[in-house]
């Protein structure tokens, strides 16, 4: 009874070391190819490349989007907040179990007093204009309890979610949140 003790890493890789050898020109090009239309495809279907900060207050908002250099409608980019979170936090790269999912009251359902009609044109402007009204009824309030609900948010994206994954693992933002973080918290965290 014979026993191979050596990693399967190492017997994969000689596996595929071996199966490429004997691959055609042809071949080898094909399969580059193929790996490139994945990577095209994983990233034309990637849609978790950003992260939410949400904060209790416009003042915590405005310390925040001026310490990351978000632009005046609260944008910026992972390559843009990781210097900065690198000096005011530092790198972590700690294992980290993520929270259980933050709860927000709910938003009344602004189109539950519609009745249609049968008339298409007429129960689409009766539906758009009861959105409407639901969002011009919204008032920014000076300080939100539950910071999910908040008006007040700064948004980075990433290059991908591999960077953001990465972004969180790096600097142990896991227990503010995944992609909507508690900025307030972070800010704290920070020093501010």
């Amino acid at each position: 009874m014979g026993f191979k003790f050596e990693k399967p890493q190492k017997a994969k890789a000689e596996k595929k070391a071996v199966e490429a050898a004997q691959l055609t020109d042809h071949q080898k090009e094909y399969r580059d190819r193929e790996k490139r239309e994945e990577k095209r495809f994983q990233m034309a279907v990637d849609s978790g490349f950003w992260i939410c900060f949400c904060f209790h207050d416009q003042a915590d908002r405005d310390k925040f989007a001026d310490l990351v250099k978000a632009d005046e409608d609260g944008w910026t980019y992972g390559d843009v907040i990781r210097p900065v979170f690198t000096e005011r936090i530092g790198l972590q790269n700690k294992r980290q179990f993520k929270p259980k999912e933050q709860k927000g009251t709910p938003v009344p359902n602004p189109l539950a007093g519609i009745e249609t009609t049968g008339d298409l044109e007429a129960d689409s402007f009766a539906e758009a204009n009861a959105i409407l009204k639901a969002f011009q009824a919204i008032e920014a309030k000076p300080y939100y309890e539950n910071v999910w609900s908040s008006v007040y948010h700064v948004v980075c994206v990433f290059r991908d979610s591999d960077d953001l994954e990465s972004f969180i693992r790096e600097y142990a933002l896991a227990k503010y949140g995944d992609l909507y973080m508690d900025g307030s918290k972070i800010l704290g965290a920070m020093g501010e």
